[in-house]
């Protein structure tokens, strides 16, 4: 009789989790010629000035910088950045390490990447 794995979903965030700092600093922030610390600082001014919500706020941002630098915003534009960012020692082999650990011990382990992040 076959065992049945008890399943188990592992979320992680992105930013500060699987990766040093938020994606934004790696290529579309300097791409639009700031500094994080300056387009941070911009996008919580907007926030608190509109009350509203921080992440919407600083994508609003992004859309009105990228437009201002003539900076394309489009899916391919970010898959080029996201290959080039520094994830955290050990995360390339984490998934299949807990996957293949999970699967010792009777679990079938998912693995969902839950951001607010691009």
């Amino acid at each position: 009789m076959s065992r049945k794995h008890i399943p188990l979903a592992l979320v992680y965030d992105f930013d500060g989790t699987l990766a040093p700092g938020n994606l934004q600093e790696n290529g579309f922030i300097p791409d639009i010629g700031m500094k994080p610390e300056d387009f941070w600082a911009e996008a919580k001014r907007l926030s608190q000035d509109r009350q509203a919500d921080p992440i919407l706020m600083y994508m609003y941002l992004m859309l009105k910088k990228a437009d201002a630098a003539s900076i394309p915003v489009r899916q391919q534009d970010f898959v080029e950045r996201g290959e080039a960012i520094q994830l955290f020692e050990g995360v390339l082999d984490w998934f299949d390490r807990m996957t293949d650990y999970g699967r010792s011990e009777g679990v079938h382990v998912e693995h969902y990447i839950v951001s607010s992040g691009n």
